[in-house]
């Protein structure tokens, strides 16, 4: 990370950086992880910073922050306080839900490698999904009837 440019905002009692984020190899960092770096980089409590936008510069794998730091917790609005709550809430479902595919997967594996389990599950469950299309054309009204193919009528 790299402080791209600073600026002094006296009257709203905070500084505005812009920084630059290279990420190769690597997704656009989230907002969790840049206020860390940001934090360590300006030394300030990482509760005083809030990530305004975050642009990845398409092709180069290097992204913008524009990061308000502000000189004391009362000094942040309520209302970026709030936004920024939702935009790290909207992360935390995604990554507790990778985790949590990543647990079932694990498990699933050793009854996999046993090979005789994992046959006989697929065979039990083959017919179970059979049965309901079934029970549902005899409550239509028994087997679907097939209708004779017509033959197209010939002009003369």
């Amino acid at each position: 990370m790299k402080i791209v440019s600073e600026k002094k905002n006296s009257a709203m009692k905070r500084d505005e950086y812009i920084i630059s984020v290279e990420h190769k190899g690597k997704a656009t960092p989230n907002r969790p992880e840049i206020i860390k770096g940001v934090a360590k980089l300006i030394k300030v409590n990482d509760n005083l910073i809030i990530i305004d936008k975050i642009i990845s510069n398409r092709g180069l794998q290097s992204s913008i922050a524009y990061v308000l730091s502000y000189r004391k917790r009362d000094d942040v609005p309520a209302y970026k306080l709030e936004k920024m709550k939702k935009r790290i809430e909207k992360i935390k479902p995604k990554s507790e839900a990778k985790q949590a595919d990543a647990a079932p997967a694990a498990e699933e594996k050793p009854a996999e490698e046993s090979g005789a389990p994992a046959e006989e599950k697929t065979a039990e469950e083959a017919p179970a999904e059979d049965k309901p299309a079934e029970e549902g054309a005899e409550e239509a009204g028994g087997a679907p009837e097939e209708k004779p193919a017509e033959e197209p009528e010939k002009k003369e």
